[in-house]
């Protein structure tokens, strides 16, 4: 299992605590922010930048992006796993919806069908 750097663990915090709002909007804000940060459509996050050539001899290392990152070590374990349980009993639809298409973005990125059942 890979460790969850602090500041991740701080920010899914701080995001998952948002659940407890009685405004079904600012729920929506803290979904809509997870899918953000999980790559669903959120490019953004996730700046270009032009490949550089690698030198003789250098190994590359495969770097890990925010959504992979986000979606394996944050979401799909501890607090992240009761956020989305959570969120998906909603009473606003909106709310609801928006964690179901969480789910299926996590599991896409995971590759684990079985994750949050």
């Amino acid at each position: 299992m890979v460790d969850t750097p602090s500041h991740l663990k701080k920010l899914n915090s701080l995001v998952c605590a948002l659940r407890r709002s009685e405004e079904a909007k600012v729920r929506l804000a803290s979904v809509k922010l997870h899918l953000a940060l999980a790559g669903a459509g959120a490019e953004s996050l996730t700046p270009e930048t032009a490949p550089e050539p690698a030198g003789e001899g250098v190994e590359e290392e495969e770097e890990v992006g925010i959504a992979e990152e986000w979606c394996g070590t944050v979401l799909s374990v501890g607090e992240g796993m009761v956020y989305v349980n959570e969120m998906l009993e909603d009473e606003d639809e909106a709310v609801e919806r928006a964690t179901r298409r969480l789910v299926r973005r996590v599991r896409e990125v995971v590759g684990e069908e079985g994750i949050f059942e």
